[in-house]
């Protein structure tokens, strides 16, 4: 009995290659495996960076009205106009965010259609005796939990990643104009946790 439980292969045996252990060398080699991906990608990521402006500008009119909307007196022709291009912002981060995500999701719908197809044909030019090799289906639930996967991330973790860079770094030069003690203190703390959460990151990937 102990010899046949040993002589079955393990279904996490395959090797990554050196060039996919990295999260952005996934995502460039499954943008270039993708041309469906790639269809509109650069004016989705223009939009999304879009966004990421209006949220940041949002609250900045916010606090001019605070600061300078009451001072002396109430200003109405000043409050009046920053609060009406804070609601513009507003209503077109709303839109945009719908048709960047909507965009993002068709796109990823393509691409995954496209993705299986080609996947499917690879394991049919598979030989019998490759296909024996395998336990029953572990191929379809490796191709579909797979692509299920990829499918999420490309629908919002993707975008997401280009949101936080620029809006983390947006943020910071934002809080240097008002106040640059204020910005050291964070970075001072920020910083440090990073790191840790880098460090913890790779070891989890390692194990």
């Amino acid at each position: 009995m102990s010899t046949q439980a040993g002589a079955i292969p393990e279904e996490d045996d395959f090797e990554v290659p050196e060039e996919l252990r990295s999260s952005f060398a996934v995502l460039r080699r499954g943008i270039r495996e993708s041309p469906e991906l790639r269809a509109g990608l650069l004016f989705t990521v223009i939009i999304s960076l879009g966004v990421v402006v209006a949220h940041l500008t949002t609250p900045v009119l916010i606090q001019l009205v605070f600061d300078h909307g009451f001072d002396g007196g109430f200003r109405p022709v000043y409050v009046g106009i920053a609060c009406a291009a804070a609601f513009a912002l507003v209503m077109l981060t709303f839109v945009t965010s719908r048709v960047a995500g909507r965009r993002l999701v068709q796109a990823a719908e393509g691409a995954m259609m496209g993705l299986r197809i080609r996947t499917f044909a690879h394991i049919h030019r598979l030989s019998i005796a490759e296909q024996s090799d395998e336990k029953r289906g572990v191929f379809v639930a490796r191709v579909t939990a797979d692509v299920d996967a990829m499918q999420q991330f490309m629908e919002w973790g993707g975008i997401a990643w280009i949101w936080a860079g620029v809006q983390v770094v947006a943020s910071l030069a934002l809080m240097l104009v008002f106040s640059w003690q204020l910005t050291l203190a964070i970075v001072a703390l920020v910083v440090p946790l990073i790191l840790i959460v880098w460090s913890l990151q790779n070891r989890l990937s390692a194990a």
